[in-house]
């Protein structure tokens, strides 16, 4: 007979469930693997989870990883046995209520898992939850402890089944405790003194421990008949207004009687009205007293700049006072929309090539402390057909103020505000030009420059406040250069730099001038295709209305010797110059609430639709931007991009200044030169012009976007847009720009309302909002709860941390 050298142990079956039996066997094996026929004696290394008998048989206890053992000759072998149950499908508790005595012992809860065929889950590792542990705790293996007279509620947990027992803690019997007869007021308000009668209380203060629904009050004043007490103000739950235990212990016992507890503010909105809360406090925890209604609101990240990072909140609703169960839902994230349209996406990198221009070339000025120019050298403007030498900043040099190409450029058109020049170049990367084929087209620019855009630019300030400064030739100078194709993969169709406006001295790409740079056509064809000259006149008159806008702002500033305006807020008011151009060239009005039927040609004219032939580009974009913001305000903001790539504030930061414009009690032409000329940056030149704080312009602005498509008739005037009905437009888009998703190649506008709500539909609720940025908010519909019920809503930090200080809530009651 050989010597062991190894035992093997084998099982009829990879896993074994709790409360099962099988049969292990043992094989003692000698050096060559022969079977060696000694006893075997079997052991198990964890015997709360699995026994085993001497002839082998296992029998598992409990879930886990059980481990026998079988030693013959001296050898050890061992095997490791997952004892693994089935997902339960029913959690049995006998009682419905768990009753409690104070004082007196604790109960534990007999609860039971079963499975599908009702086989009993031996083991099963239930999860306990008490929902207020200031009455009554549970332990992990269901020992409920009283802590104070009162109602609440233990919850049971497996597999995601959830089974909730109300319990109970009454005062035990005593002849010697407390009696309360009488409370002085019938609801208790923390911070608001309150009168308890009775008997047997304790003669002094100290001699007596007042607790309200297992909140601590302090006693101010104390006999043997009548206590004086108060809840603290400070340190309370957000708790439903109901009817609570008030206890009092002394040495002979524990007494109790009722009243009502309420610790929430009480609001009541009439349908169409709106509550705006400016601060984290007031947003924490509020009481609806009509819990039959449905609101809509906005969770928001207050933050007064980006720079603040996102913070993480979680939203909990209770319809009525009962310990019902919540249900979890997590706000819908949208990825950011693919744009399948190339012209979409040439679009989109054109606005963030724009950003990096405007933020590169006011760095260099501030950067350089860089004061404006005082009649320095500058550009002289040749006669007609006459050529000058133009510098063209390098716009893709971080250094684009000292970068640059000189060109020669010829004068096209001079009219009385507007000098147009075109590169003279007849070859650029070994390609023809258009040089000399486009007279006609840049006389109909200027032309319509003098006519309708500087009239327009003029709403903001002044284009030329330092002309007298500069080149004093008292018109802005256009330049059409095929090297602004070249830069940036061709994404910049046009650009102004602060540069300009100072001298040679400080930034030697400086022209010293009101100076423009324009993209040109690159193909004779006729037609929309990108490069032709109908498509670059279809994109490049909104283009010039909008670097209009930066010249006057600049302009206004450095001769100020103001800050620059916050990027985000120069990009959004430059839109308005475009909305501006849109309206003298579409005739709608400023608040005419107009629709779709303003763009449907700016949509089909890229498609050659004859009817809308020299339609310009001009409101598209807002809504694209918007759109692509509305679609995940969580994670956008208009305070600037919260991403690589994210141009979206173009759009929000429009609707948002659209939104204050349309609301500041002054006519809009007014509004535009103060923030222009106030010197203010950002937000705060934002509240300067509305004469309102942030934290309510991001409210009323919030809901009004998530409003939109509700009843005007029913709506506070300040949660909607005068001048655009957004429904209406995004409905358009949807159906003629995208086909609601079947057309066109695009993936905007594939919905009707971009808005997608988180709608709750339960009693109770749990909404987490993760990772929410400044100036961006969730979208949330609550529907009607159980009938005649209030609607109990809390907000804090997530995974219950302090809320952060720039949460805020703007609700709505829209029926």
């Amino acid at each position: 007979m050989g010597v062991v050298q190894r035992v093997e142990i084998a099982i009829p079956q990879p896993t074994l469930r709790p409360g099962r039996v099988i049969t292990a066997s043992a094989r003692p094996l000698d050096a060559d693997g022969e079977l060696v026929e000694i006893p075997v004696v079997w052991r198990s290394v964890t015997p709360a989870l699995l026994t085993v008998e001497p002839t082998g048989e296992l029998h598992a206890l409990a879930p886990g990883v059980g481990i026998v053992e079988a030693i013959a000759g001296g050898v050890t072998g061992r095997l490791a046995i997952p004892l693994v149950n089935p997902p339960a499908a029913l959690i049995r508790i006998p009682s419905d209520t768990i009753r409690l005595f104070l004082p007196g012992a604790p109960v534990l809860v007999a609860a039971a898992a079963f499975d599908v065929d009702g086989e009993e889950v031996v083991g099963a590792q239930i999860a306990w939850t008490a929902e207020a542990a200031r009455i009554a705790s549970v332990s992990a293996t269901g020992l409920v402890t009283p802590a104070a007279i009162g109602t609440t509620s233990i919850t049971a947990e497996l597999d995601g089944l959830q089974v909730t027992r109300v319990a109970r803690v009454s005062a035990a019997a005593s002849e010697t405790a407390p009696i309360v007869t009488q409370l002085s007021a019938a609801t208790i308000l923390p911070g608001v003194p309150f009168t308890i009668r009775g008997e047997r209380f304790g003669a002094t203060a100290g001699a007596n421990v007042v607790v309200v629904d297992g909140l601590p009050a302090s006693v101010t004043s104390a006999s043997v008949t009548e206590l004086t007490a108060v809840l603290s103000a400070s340190g309370i739950p957000c708790l439903a207004t109901r009817d609570v235990a008030v206890q009092v212990t002394t040495a002979g016992g524990v007494g109790a009687g009722s009243a009502r507890l309420q610790v929430a503010p009480q609001r009541a909105l009439a349908v169409g009205e709106a509550l705006i809360l400016t601060t984290a406090s007031a947003s924490a925890c509020n009481e609806f007293a009509e819990g039959t209604g449905r609101y809509v609101m906005a969770v928001q990240h207050g933050a007064r700049a980006l720079g603040a990072g996102t913070i993480s909140l979680e939203l909990s609703g209770r319809a009525g006072a009962g310990a019902a169960a919540t249900v979890s839902a997590a706000v819908i994230v949208e990825p950011r929309p693919r744009i399948g349209n190339a012209r979409a996406l040439r679009a989109q990198r054109a606005e963030a090539a724009h950003a990096r221009i405007l933020a590169a070339s006011a760095a260099a000025v501030r950067s350089a402390r860089a004061e404006p120019a005082r009649r320095a050298a500058s550009l002289q403007i040749p006669p007609v057909n006459g050529i000058v030498q133009v510098r063209i900043p390098e716009l893709t040099s971080a250094n684009l103020c000292n970068t640059f190409t000189t060109i020669g450029a010829r004068n096209v058109y001079e009219g009385t505000r507007v000098v147009i020049l075109e590169d003279t170049a007849s070859l650029r990367n070994g390609l023809p030009t258009l040089a000399r084929s486009m007279d006609e087209l840049y006389v109909q620019l200027g032309q319509e420059f003098d006519a309708v855009l500087w009239p327009l630019a003029q709403r903001f300030g002044d284009p030329l406040v330092m002309d007298s400064r500069l080149d004093d030739n008292d018109r802005v100078v256009l330049v059409a250069t095929p090297r602004l194709n070249g830069m940036l993969d061709g994404e910049i169709l046009g650009a102004v730099v602060t540069c300009d406006l100072f001298s040679r001295t400080q930034f030697a790409s400086s022209n010293v001038g009101e100076m423009m740079y324009l993209q040109v056509p690159t193909s004779a064809d006729a037609g929309m295709a990108p490069g032709t000259r109908e498509r670059w006149r279809y994109e490049i008159r909104g283009t010039i209305a909008h670097e209009l806008k930066h010249i006057t702002s600049f302009a206004g500033r450095v001769v100020r010797t103001q800050p620059l305006e916050e990027p985000w807020l120069e990009e959004a008011t430059a839109r308005h110059a475009e909305e501006l151009f849109a309206r003298a060239r579409l005739g709608f009005s400023a608040t005419g609430n107009t629709g779709y039927n303003v763009l449907d040609c700016e949509v089909r004219v890229l498609t050659g639709a004859p009817d809308c032939l020299d339609t310009p580009r001009t409101m598209l974009p807002h809504f694209e931007g918007l759109w692509d913001f509305l679609s995940t305000p969580t994670a956008r903001s208009p305070l600037g991009a919260t991403s690589d790539g994210d141009v979206s504030f173009y759009g929000s930061g429009w609707s948002l200044t659209r939104w204050a414009i349309d609301h500041a009690g002054k006519a809009e032409e007014r509004v535009l030169q103060e923030l222009t000329s106030s010197g203010q940056s950002g937000i705060s030149n934002l509240e300067g012009r509305v004469e309102r704080p942030w934290d309510e312009i991001l409210g009323r602005w919030a809901l009004a976007l998530i409003a939109e498509s509700r009843s005007a008739a029913t709506l506070d005037s300040t949660l909607q847009f005068p001048s655009w009905n957004f429904g209406e437009v995004f409905a358009g888009l949807c159906a003629n720009a995208a086909g609601c998703g079947t057309s066109f190649g695009r993936m905007r506008f594939t919905r009707a309302q971009p808005v997608r709500l988180v709608v709750m539909n339960e009693p109770s609720f749990t909404i987490a909002i993760s990772e929410l940025v400044p100036g961006g908010f969730s979208a949330i519909e609550i529907a009607p709860g159980a009938l005649g019920s209030r609607r109990l809503l809390r907000l804090r930090g997530a995974n219950g941390d302090p809320l952060p200080s720039t949460a805020r809530i703007a609700i709505l009651r829209v029926e």
